[in-house]
């Protein structure tokens, strides 16, 4: 039997398999997660530059790693994990994911920054007229 910890990332097969970090622990063992991507927006560790954008559908970034602001709460005690960093994503991982984004890892460098894509997709069915049925 594995007990989740705050701190420990998955995918979430489920979700179109994103990955997640796991942000709080229950007191009956359940937890909740978030999307990789938008734990690390909020953590404020990684500096985000735009590189490139295209007409509202596609979207590279830089994350890039800054170790000076990591602290004490990415390392191991009682109930968190520790937080690898420098080996977080791997390209191919799909760190956030909505009903019309997809944001994908493309490449990471041997410091932990890494390069993201964010597709923009459009509900084909959401710009159908609505039709009665007989």
């Amino acid at each position: 039997m594995y007990k989740m910890c705050r701190n420990d990332v998955f995918t979430d097969y489920e979700n179109r398999n994103a990955k997640k970090i796991v942000t709080e622990i229950n007191g009956d063992g359940t937890f909740q997660a978030e999307d990789l991507g938008v734990w690390l927006r909020d953590t404020g560790i990684y500096d985000i530059s735009l590189l490139r954008e295209e007409g509202g559908y596609l979207k590279e970034e830089f994350y890039s790693f800054r170790q000076e602001r990591v602290d004490d709460a990415y390392y191991y005690n009682e109930d968190a994990s520790y937080v690898d960093f420098t080996c977080l994503v791997k390209a191919g991982d799909v760190i956030a994911v909505s009903d019309t984004e997809r944001e994908t890892v493309e490449r990471v460098e041997i410091d932990g920054s890494f390069t993201t894509r964010t597709e923009t997709t459009v509900n084909v069915n959401a710009l159908l007229p609505a039709v009665d049925a007989p």
